[in-house]
């Protein structure tokens, strides 16, 4: 799900919770999405259909603030 997508689902009230996750091999942080019936969506880039990765867990957390989630689950 790209992020124009993720605040119109966010807004309908389609996802349920955001989850960030240390992604080890890639050396960075990812952002998924629980949807209510399609189960764990990652974030993918603008560009292209990867999976978004930030470098820092705070840039992760303020990309989901500003998307308008005020609680994140973080596992490690």
């Amino acid at each position: 799900m790209q992020e124009r997508e993720a605040s119109a689902q966010f807004a309908s009230g389609d996802i349920r919770a955001a989850v960030l996750e240390q992604d080890l091999v890639r050396e960075g942080w990812t952002v998924y999405f629980l949807m209510r019936d399609e189960g764990k969506v990652p974030l993918e880039n603008k560009r292209g259909r990867c999976i978004r990765l930030f470098k820092t867990s705070d840039a992760a957390l303020r990309w989901c603030q500003r998307i308008g989630f005020r609680e994140i689950r973080i596992n490690l």
